[in-house]
């Protein structure tokens, strides 16, 4: 007597700790000992739905996780928007303007 109920309270503490096949292998020994045992097949039933509503939740929760990682990922290849391009004569005309002033001080200031 007190060790289906050492059993079905073990089980019960494995399954909210979702340990499922723990708290299976629990329920199965008390079953394999009184096969009409109605607490463990009771607690069973429960253990096999709670066991299902987890794997759909975890299996959301990865989609999700897949999902924000794909974005993140993809944001993080994308590559930093382009500078504007100078046309090569105003690139001509900045580096000749340039030259000129620096021959103009360089110049003046040897005199």
């Amino acid at each position: 007597e007190r060790m289906p109920t050492a059993l079905l309270l073990r089980a019960q503490a494995q399954a909210i700790l979702l340990k499922f096949a723990h708290a299976h292998q629990d329920l199965q020994r008390i079953l394999d000992t009184d096969p009409e045992h109605r607490q463990a097949l009771k607690m069973l039933r429960q253990l096999s739905q709670k066991q299902k509503e987890t794997q759909q939740r975890d299996k959301t929760l990865a989609k999700e996780v897949c999902k924000w990682v794909e974005t993140s990922t993809a944001a993080a290849q994308e590559p930093p928007p382009a500078k504007p391009k100078q046309q090569p004569n105003e690139s001509a005309a900045k580096d000749d303007l340039s030259s000129k002033l620096w021959s103009y001080f360089t110049c003046s200031t040897l005199e």
